[in-house]
């Protein structure tokens, strides 16, 4: 693919170019990578920083911000410069359309533990030793990493991900002690729904529902280590970072971003557009759009402003 496709593909957000348009783009790298050359790379800095990284990086088109791009200095090879509003943005849309991630071994049958009554869709990637339960249904496009365990009834929606060591679908954490002061373990028959495009990391627990269902929202994105209680509903498009535990039935509205290491007690609603800040410990609801931070959480605020 040369860079014309690429102009073309972005159309009307491209602000400006410097270079040659012919340059062949055969991936996607880092903006210092030794071995750039022949691939796309972005640049989010401005001012001299930018002006500077750009000049040396090897990478034969680079993606920056219409400043960055003003106040760069040619050089002799006259690579391609792409000015759009959000250098970051853009370069993960080209990724994503024009170098998809190579796929996995498809062979589930042989190398991974499917039950029977299982549904997968066929176009759906299952890596080696993963294990779907009985009743679960997995939709079209999906990925399920080495050592993946997907309990009874889990349902997966289109074009998600789950990396290595999810545990998901499996009972929850939830007993009633009895008047000889014996543990009884609540029933936990409600299922476990994850909606479309969601992205799910390395090592993170989602347990099933007790009497209603555990539901993760279209296009949320898990990170690594992350533990999601019985009940919990995170509504779409949440960022919910390495860590973060979401005790049982706390609900998380649309948009919501989670620091690494928080904790949300539970039964704690938080809001749309709301952000946890890094270890915070939530204990008291949350408002649409606000920040909270600290131990216990309190609402955070900088020279006034959020």
């Amino acid at each position: 693919m040369n860079a014309t496709v690429l102009l073309e593909w972005f159309g009307v957000r491209v602000t400006a170019t410097r270079g040659r348009f012919e340059h062949k783009i055969r991936g996607v790298a880092r903006l210092d990578a030794p071995d750039a050359d022949g691939h796309l790379a972005f640049c989010s800095m401005t001012g001299e920083a930018a002006s500077k990284s750009m000049g040396e990086s090897k990478a034969s088109v680079i993606l920056c911000g219409p400043d960055a791009l003003a106040k760069s200095r040619p050089r002799t090879d006259d690579r391609m410069l792409i000015a759009v509003a959000n250098p970051r943005l853009a370069f993960v849309e080209a990724a994503d359309r024009f170098f998809p991630r190579s796929e996995v071994c498809r062979d589930r049958r042989r190398h991974a533990f499917v039950d029977l009554s299982a549904d997968c869709d066929d176009s759906t990637v299952i890596g080696y030793a993963a294990v779907v339960g009985a009743g679960c249904s997995i939709a079209a496009h999906c990925s399920l990493a080495s050592h993946v365990t997907l309990g009874r009834g889990v349902k997966v929606g289109v074009g998600c991900s789950i990396e290595t060591g999810a545990a998901i679908g499996n009972d929850g954490f939830g007993y009633e002690r009895g008047d000889d002061g014996r543990l009884l373990k609540f029933p936990h028959i409600g299922g476990t729904i994850i909606e479309d495009h969601v992205e799910i990391g390395a090592n993170v627990t989602i347990d099933r529902g007790t009497l209603s269902d555990t539901r993760i929202g279209t296009g949320t994105k898990i990170d690594d280590g992350a533990y999601l209680a019985h009940n919990v509903v995170v509504r779409r498009h949440c960022l919910i970072m390495a860590h973060v535990i979401l005790c049982g039935s706390c609900l998380v509205g649309d948009r919501v971003e989670i620091s690494p290491g928080a904790v949300i007690r539970d039964g704690i609603q938080v809001g749309n557009d709301a952000r946890i800040g890094l270890g915070a410990v939530v204990v008291k609801n949350v408002a649409p759009s606000e920040l909270v931070a600290g131990v216990p959480a309190v609402p955070f605020r900088i020279s006034g402003e959020l």
